[in-house]
């Protein structure tokens, strides 16, 4: 009776396309590149993110994009990258959203994720919402950031466009998180 039971349960499973997310199903075909040492990311691998490291950082121009970073992990002192399964979220003012601000974040997917020339190697972009009760459901993700959607502080630019300035931080912007500090 067990026996047949598992096997009925891992028959239901056959037909799966990989993991999913209630706020964002899973696209199998963007796993492309990935291998046995990737990471890929579900809503409920940033719940809670507000109890993670903290770094707040203040733009000198302008405190609308003053913003709050937070990091699952900090890599062990003298790392040359972030290792796999770090996920980082940045909050910033945005007095166009309902919640006055707007939560961006990336994960060390691994792998050949966005390895395209261009882009932030082995990183995935998320814009995700954080509920009651501190769980996150997530808005988009992927190599980039959708046609047409948002950008950090007016320029313009992808997620990818802009990060590829900070390639010799594994493409970490935040200056508290700089891998020669850590």
């Amino acid at each position: 009776m067990k026996r047949a039971l598992v096997l009925l349960l891992l028959a239901g499973c056959a037909g799966s396309s990989g993991p999913s997310d209630a706020g964002a199903p899973f696209d199998a075909g963007s796993d492309a590149g990935a291998d046995a040492g990737s990471f890929i990311a579900l809503a409920g691998d940033f719940d809670g993110f507000r109890g993670w490291q903290q770094y707040v950082v203040q733009d000198p121009t302008s405190s609308i994009w003053d913003r709050t970073v937070w990091i699952s992990d900090l890599p062990p002192h003298g790392a040359s990258a972030f290792p796999v399964g770090t996920r980082i979220v940045r909050e910033f003012v945005d007095p166009t959203s309902a919640t006055g601000y707007t939560l961006h974040a990336m994960a060390k997917r691994g792998g050949g994720f966005n390895a395209q020339d261009g882009g932030a190697h082995g990183w995935e972009w998320f814009e995700i919402t954080d509920n009651d009760g501190g769980d996150v459901s997530i808005v988009w993700r992927g190599e980039d950031q959708p046609d047409g959607g948002p950008t950090y502080n007016g320029s313009n630019q992808s997620c990818n466009q802009c990060h590829v300035s900070a390639e010799a931080n594994d493409y970490v912007q935040t200056p508290a998180l700089q891998l020669s500090g850590i």
